[in-house]
């Protein structure tokens, strides 16, 4: 007589058997899961909060630096310079003329650099306000329609003698023909020179120029400014062409008024 089959090894009992215990596998994989995404949301939050709570302390940090140093400029007296800059720069906006019909704008001019200027103020291996008035009477006079534009103004350090402030502008100007006659008379002088003397006279240059201001603390004068531009920059540009830059400015070393603009700084 047969044996009858235990219930418990049957097939079916064997499939079921092994469906619940791959179902309690994906139920821990699952828990394990949700444990390990708790865990990096808990992690994330931590790490941002953390991150704001720094951000807020760097900026306490940079509005307490900042108004520390708006009381240390203020002791050195330091928005007076910097307002004594813009009034420069605001009163030769179009240049120094001093033999032009607006007397009363000269004098004024002549007045407020003798005023925020110590009389041995340097400038550019010069020493004195006269030769800082000499060289925008020449600066201007070589171009026309001559704007200063500026576009910042900020301290650069400041020590127990000195403040250094510097002034970032654009010197608008328009090429005259007194302008060629005088820095470049050899593209007058060479007759095949037409195509860059067309480019070059009654265009705009624009001229990128830093003036940088060492003031005394103890007087709040001005005892040495020195200006840096380059024409040369601003011809090739004009011209689009290095090598027709080069042909305009050869042989400007030897020429007198050049020579004395780049000692100045302008050159």
């Amino acid at each position: 007589m047969n044996q009858a089959t235990s219930p418990s090894n049957s097939p079916s009992s064997s499939s079921s058997s092994s469906e619940a215990l791959a179902a309690e596998r994906l139920a821990k994989r699952r828990a394990r899961s949700m444990i390990s995404q708790r865990k990096y949301r808990a992690n994330q939050k931590a790490s941002n909060d953390q991150l704001v709570h720094d951000v807020r302390a760097l900026e306490l940090m940079t509005v307490t630096l900042e108004a520390r140093l708006v009381v240390l400029q203020e002791r050195q007296g330091v928005s007076i310079m910097v307002n004594a800059i813009k009034e420069y720069l605001a009163l030769f906006q179009h240049g120094y003329h001093p033999f032009g019909p607006d007397s009363s704008l000269t004098q004024r001019q002549e007045a407020f650099l003798h005023r925020i200027m110590s009389p041995n103020v340097e400038f550019m291996g010069n020493v004195g306000v006269v030769p800082v008035l000499e060289s925008g009477a020449t600066f201007t006079s070589l171009f026309s329609n001559y704007q200063v534009v500026t576009q910042h103004i900020q301290v650069l350090s400041i020590t127990d003698d000195d403040v250094l402030i510097e002034a970032n502008c654009t010197i608008h100007v328009q090429i005259s023909a007194t302008t060629i006659q005088s820095l470049f008379p050899q593209l007058i002088r060479r007759h095949d020179n037409s195509d860059i003397l067309d480019k070059l006279i009654g265009k705009a240059l624009q001229l990128p120029t830093r003036y940088v201001f060492v003031f005394n603390i103890a007087s709040r004068q001005v005892i040495r400014l020195d200006i840096f531009a380059s024409i040369a920059a601003a011809f090739v540009e004009q011209l689009q062409s290095i090598d027709a830059a080069c042909d305009a400015l050869q042989g400007v070393m030897k020429d007198e008024v050049l020579l004395r603009l780049q000692q100045l700084g302008y050159g």
